[in-house]
């Protein structure tokens, strides 16, 4: 079982992962996603923080996508999947961010504090004991997927279709690849499973 988010990215993965033969939980903030989740092959369900740990268990492996929040004077949900990974004994993790740098001084305060707070995330995420995977994807797009992209330490800014970052997170949850590695990924000439397998640094 995999327990996913209801994002953009997170509803391309629900249905890879579903048509591959994986059952795939969706984490919802609200009942408006259920059919949205449900088209997509997921069993959506709806998330509190107090349910997250009731809902993993059983899970394979968590892939936090982004679009589920617990609410602002929460925990980040991305530290809070964690959490719920590491308290059930799940060891795969995998943390799709973004290539967003430093704040700038003309940012607003909200990047600002956005940017922040992803660092910090990531960081926190980089110190558990966890087999986890950080994937900063370029600017997502929802161009058709290629099935070409470029992942690794040293990639540079881009962009990278949705349907692709999918594909990559799926293969990521296949196997040991990537693992406490932080990786950029954009559109590339390498097929995703071969840079999943070697990815470029």
């Amino acid at each position: 079982m995999i327990a996913g988010g209801h994002s953009g990215a997170g509803l391309r993965l629900a249905s890879l992962l579903s048509a591959r033969g994986d059952a795939v939980v969706a984490l919802v903030p609200s009942d408006r996603h259920r059919a949205d989740v449900r088209a997509h092959g997921a069993r959506p369900v709806v998330l509190d923080s107090r349910g997250l740990v009731e809902t993993l268990p059983g899970a394979d492996a968590v892939v936090f996508t982004g679009g589920t929040a617990l609410g602002p004077t929460e925990r980040p949900a991305a530290l809070a999947f964690a959490d719920g990974v590491g308290a059930l004994g799940i060891r795969r993790y995998v943390l799709l961010s973004t290539m967003a740098g430093e704040a700038r001084a003309d940012d607003s305060p909200e990047r600002a504090e956005y940017l922040r707070t992803k660092a910090e995330t990531e960081a926190e995420i980089a110190c558990r004991d966890l087999d986890w995977t950080i994937v900063r994807a370029g600017r997502m797009t929802d161009d058709p997927g290629s099935g070409l992209v470029s992942l690794g330490g040293g990639v540079s800014e881009g962009e990278v279709p949705r349907a692709d970052v999918a594909a990559v997170l799926a293969a990521l949850v296949t196997g040991p690849w990537c693992v406490r590695r932080t990786v950029g990924l954009v559109g590339g000439s390498t097929p995703v499973d071969d840079a999943v397998r070697a990815p470029v640094d």
